[in-house]
């Protein structure tokens, strides 16, 4: 099974919503993230990205609030990414809050991607002052995964999404 994602803006994807409403979507202010699962894609994104799903929890929806971390990897930091992320599901089973999760690697690079889905932002927030934030997916900890090799890739990253009914109006328009 694996994993697709882009990002875009929320007006975009609300109106691609309308034509194929095959996908999820979360947002943060005027930008979104669709996302969905498939064996094979499904031709909903023109560009995005593909992981193939290693570890799943849950079932994915677009009414939880959501983190996304990217972890981009050397070969020589590999083994700590792994030992990071499995550190990370092995809490991530016992967080109170933590609805679905996805753990996905590209084809082919050492980039990984970690979707996690909370009840709500109160499970969110409790998680992100947690020793399991802290040790796993802190600034320090994705900072730790950093090296040489990996210093032109694309950065680690979290981004934090909620529903789309929880975004304020003016967050759905665009700002041109």
């Amino acid at each position: 099974m694996n994993l697709y994602l882009t990002t875009g803006t929320i007006n975009y994807f609300l109106n691609a919503k309308k034509d194929d409403g095959n996908f999820l979507l979360s947002g943060n202010g005027e930008r979104g993230i669709a996302y969905y699962e498939a064996e094979a894609s499904q031709g909903l994104f023109n560009t995005g990205e593909e992981f193939e799903i290693s570890h799943t929890h849950g079932d994915l929806s677009e009414e939880n609030t959501m983190l996304v971390i990217h972890i981009n990897t050397s070969a020589q930091k590999r083994a700590a990414a792994r030992t990071k992320m499995n550190d990370l599901i092995d809490g991530l089973e016992t967080t109170n809050g933590v609805q679905a999760y996805r753990v996905g690697k590209m084809q082919d690079k050492y980039s990984f991607v970690i979707v996690v889905q909370f009840v709500n932002s109160d499970a969110y927030k409790a998680f992100s002052n947690s020793d399991l934030y802290e040790s796993t997916v802190s600034n320090d900890a994705l900072k730790s995964l950093r090296d040489e090799e990996s210093m032109f890739s694309n950065a680690n990253s979290r981004s934090y999404y909620v529903p789309i009914k929880d975004l304020d109006e003016e967050d759905l328009e665009d700002s041109f």
